[in-house]
């Protein structure tokens, strides 16, 4: 299952970031009052992850009540800004759908940008993207692929 999500404070008030989460996708359909438990969990843990505003947790879980209580699951991957709602892969929803989501979550992406450059932040150089790219286009060529 894959949850992604957004900084509530984010989408209410772009000025400011703020600490609360507000889920976009939990396996392709939410109940936000379903899964409020398990959201302050995830809100918890993504507290501890400086600059991390917006992004996707991979999770395993054994049940969904457990879940549901943020309880018993397992973090498999975590994606940052970059990543995909999964939903927008299901064969039962429509391109413009996918479009329309993903133009949604650049949008909220946008609005955290903008508020980081408000408050003193400044994106890397060309350069420095360039240097990071080759960097991990070494490290990618060193890995063996995953299964």
């Amino acid at each position: 299952m894959a949850l992604w999500f957004a900084r509530k404070s984010v989408i209410e008030n772009p000025g400011f970031i703020g600490s609360r989460h507000v889920p976009l996708e939990v396996g392709g359909a939410l109940t936000r009052d379903k899964y409020s438990r398990s959201l302050d969990t995830f809100d918890s843990i993504s507290q501890n992850l400086r600059g991390f505003f917006v992004g996707r947790f991979d999770v395993r879980y054994w049940s969904d009540d457990e879940l549901r209580q943020g309880q018993n699951f397992r973090i498999i991957e975590l994606n940052g800004a970059a990543s995909e709602p999964t939903h927008v892969y299901d064969s039962r929803n429509s391109l413009w759908s996918a479009y329309r989501t993903l133009f949604h979550q650049w949008r909220i992406i946008y609005t955290i940008g903008a508020a980081n450059r408000r408050l003193g932040f400044r994106p890397p150089s060309p350069y420095a993207v360039w240097r990071d790219w080759r960097e991990f286009a070494t490290q990618a060529c060193e890995s063996p692929l995953a299964d």
